[in-house]
């Protein structure tokens, strides 16, 4: 499947990639959601997980997600 070939190459540890994989697929197949939705939340999350990994020095998981309070 190409999205969880993209999903690999988030800057996340497995288990941030897996959350964020199954929230893409109930997007999809629960909401129905368009591809070009679904692609552009991809998008942003890869986009904030670069950012974020690059300001905290380090791959992204949910406990370095969950201390920052939001």
């Amino acid at each position: 499947m190409e999205e969880q070939a993209q999903l690999s190459l988030l800057p996340a540890d497995e288990n941030l990639r897996g959350e964020v994989g199954s929230w893409l697929e109930f997007l999809e197949h629960n909401k129905a959601y368009s591809e070009h939705t679904i692609s552009a939340y991809e998008t942003d999350i890869r986009q904030f997980l670069m950012f974020f990994s690059r300001h905290s020095g380090g791959e992204v998981t949910m406990e370095t997600l969950a201390a920052l309070g939001l």
